[in-house]
């Protein structure tokens, strides 16, 4: 944590996922590459590690900026980073899991056109995210009606949510992770979504929540950690709840069960 400068050697040939994770919150200045490294650099003095082969951004720092030449940004990547506001190049097309991970300051974040992959939330644990817009011209995600999050076009999941996000009525399923760590209190789901995935509302600061008719599946530890979670109104066309769903939700004073509830396996 009390890094202040790293240096990749031209030896350096593999450098494997998580290798450097977490270096984003130490007082990091300087990632350099070694100019005669063949399988990464830190192009336009970008301090941060990219991988040649790919131009894959994987380790960056709290004075990273994206080189506009970069294709994907790898699994926490940015995790912890202090920036208030990151752009993302248009040149991206893939954003791999937690990309973002608790980036505590930052504030606002757009999807350019070219991204096609999104991984399990990239920006869970982003307390002062309000804002997530993705482009008009994104062929495979949106933020429609202004909701504030990030949905795959083609099935309607809800992959990544902010401070701000409202779901809307067409989608129809959350996705993985998609409210992991996110500061609402409340929320309504709305009656097309059908499921919640696993670790969806993990470590939530949500209070209440109100399921309309249609949710039929709630996955493992779908929110297992909302440690203020008060009230839970299931749907009543609920079948299936699978284990830890509310584990660790130590507030947790009442749960409206559905007549219809055929089969519940949860810890409280």
């Amino acid at each position: 944590k009390s890094m202040e400068s790293l240096y990749i050697p031209e030896s350096i040939a593999k450098i494997d996922g998580y290798a450097f994770n977490y270096i984003p919150n130490s007082p990091t200045t300087r990632i350099q590459v070694s100019e005669n490294n063949k399988y990464f650099d830190s192009r336009d003095n970008c301090c941060a590690i990219i991988e040649i082969k790919t131009d894959k951004l994987i380790c960056a720092s709290n004075n990273s900026v994206i080189p506009d030449s970069v294709k994907v940004i790898g699994v926490n990547s940015f995790e912890g980073c202090m920036m208030e506001n990151i752009i993302i190049p248009n040149a991206v097309i893939e954003i791999e899991s937690e990309a973002f991970r608790l980036c505590k300051y930052l504030k606002n974040i757009t999807i350019p056109a070219l991204v096609e992959k999104i991984g399990i939330n990239p920006f869970a644990f982003c307390p002062s995210l309000s804002s997530i817009k993705v482009s008009k011209d994104n062929m495979h995600f949106d933020s429609r009606n202004d909701c504030n999050a990030i949905i795959e076009t083609r099935s309607n999941i809800l992959l990544a949510s902010c401070i701000q996000t409202i779901i809307p009525n067409t989608v129809e399923e959350i996705g993985e992770g998609a409210f992991e760590g996110n500061k609402k209190e409340s929320i309504i789901i709305p009656s097309n979504v059908r499921k919640i995935g696993e670790n969806a509302f993990r470590g939530s600061w949500i209070k209440t929540v109100m399921m309309e008719e249609s949710v039929s599946q709630i996955k493992s530890c779908a929110f297992i950690d909302c440690g203020m979670l008060e009230k839970v109104m299931l749907s009543k066309k609920l079948e299936r709840i699978e284990s830890q769903a509310f584990e660790l939700c130590v507030c947790l004073r009442l749960i409206d069960f559905p007549v219809s509830l055929q089969y519940v396996g949860f810890h409280l």
